[in-house]
């Protein structure tokens, strides 16, 4: 008979679900890997699995029990993108799982917490028995743990809520943060923990019908306060970005020359065709005395003037597209200055950028 293993896919999902019920050790066994190695990432705690594992430490020591990775609600975040809450695992607490690698059992992952009480004994911790979540490291009094504004219990671990502050005032903010010591006592840096809740906060912000020259002018204030402490890279994509909303505001003052060239040609494209067909018409009248024939002749003048008239009406649209292309150039290499030289944006540099710019 075939045995079962040669049966297995090794598919997480395929093999059968091997679930279990464990209970997280005490003392410094249990604690985030990242609190005892800064370079390492996870959340993950050692677990002691019923039916696996000893009931004895002498058999199997707290030390040497497996990690097991925690499995996270949606909302918690995964980490990145500074998107992220703390797991709430303490010491002794009864957990449920199930094995990624099957009857392996070597890879446990922790799926929920089967609730207990504030009243559980404060005593040594011992396999399998109800004990206290204060360690050595979260004591009772003068709590490490603290109440938070929402009543609930934040730890060092906890990602503080991030301000309604703009980008620049996070920077100086997180200059005055606690100073990160090496093991010499030096420091080497402080702690960051202050964000901003939106990249948008303190931007400027053309609204829907906003004048040209005004969103060219916002469009210069966030690319100023954008490049601050930026890298080359960073600050050459900012300077792409802002030179086509700027060349964008353009286009719409150039739209509006254009159109105001439309509105003033049309009336001398009317004067100057009734003016060729009263010159045609004269001059016919005179040299023939027949008034039918001089009509003849001024409409034919007219309608020889058609074709040049329709092809100033077809190129005109072509002109604002042609004006667009050719200024985007010229934007990013004034821009570009503009940004190598400018420390702290003022409404006069606006100004000046506009009329270099037109």
């Amino acid at each position: 008979m075939i045995e079962n293993n040669l049966l297995k896919s090794n598919f997480l999902g395929r093999d059968g679900f091997r679930w279990w019920i464990g209970q997280v050790p005490g003392k410094k066994s249990w604690l985030l890997q990242y609190r005892q190695r800064p370079e390492a990432w996870g959340n993950r705690v050692r677990v002691r699995i019923m039916g696996y594992h000893p009931q004895s430490t002498t058999e199997l020591k707290d030390e040497d029990l497996p990690w097991a990775q925690v499995l996270l609600a949606p909302q918690c975040g995964s980490g990145k993108a500074g998107v992220a809450k703390p797991i709430k695992i303490a010491p002794g607490d009864v957990v449920m799982g199930f094995f990624l690698d099957g009857d392996d059992a070597q890879l446990p992952m922790i799926m929920g917490v089967i609730g207990n009480s504030k009243y559980v004994e404060n005593k040594d911790p011992s396999p399998f028995t109800p004990f206290t979540g204060y360690t050595d490291e979260v004591k009772p009094e003068g709590k490490i743990l603290v109440d938070n504004e929402t009543g609930d219990a934040s730890g060092e671990s906890s990602q503080k809520s991030p301000r309604i502050v703009d980008k620049e005032l996070e920077k100086k903010l997180n200059q005055r943060g606690k100073p990160i010591r090496n093991r010499r006592g030096f420091i080497i840096g402080y702690e960051k923990n202050e964000r901003s809740v939106s990249s948008a906060i303190g931007q400027s912000v053309s609204f829907a019908g906003t004048p040209a020259a005004e969103e060219i002018s916002n469009d210069l204030d966030n690319a100023v306060k954008e490049v601050k402490d930026a890298t080359p890279q960073v600050k050459s994509k900012i300077i792409a970005e802002t030179s086509k909303k700027i060349n964008s505001a353009a286009n719409g003052i150039t739209a509006d020359l254009t159109k105001s060239a439309v509105n003033s040609l049309i009336p001398r494209l009317n004067s100057g065709l009734n003016q060729k067909y009263n010159e045609v018409h004269t001059l016919t009248l005179a040299a023939t005395q027949n008034t039918a024939l001089a009509k003849k002749a001024g409409t034919a003048a007219q309608t020889a003037m058609i074709p040049a008239v329709a092809n100033i009406q077809k190129n005109l649209p072509c002109v604002l597209e042609t004006v667009g292309n050719s200024l985007l150039p010229d934007i990013t290499s004034l821009l570009t200055s503009f940004l190598n030289n400018v420390v702290s944006f003022t409404p006069c540099i606006a100004d000046q950028f506009t009329g270099a710019l037109f």
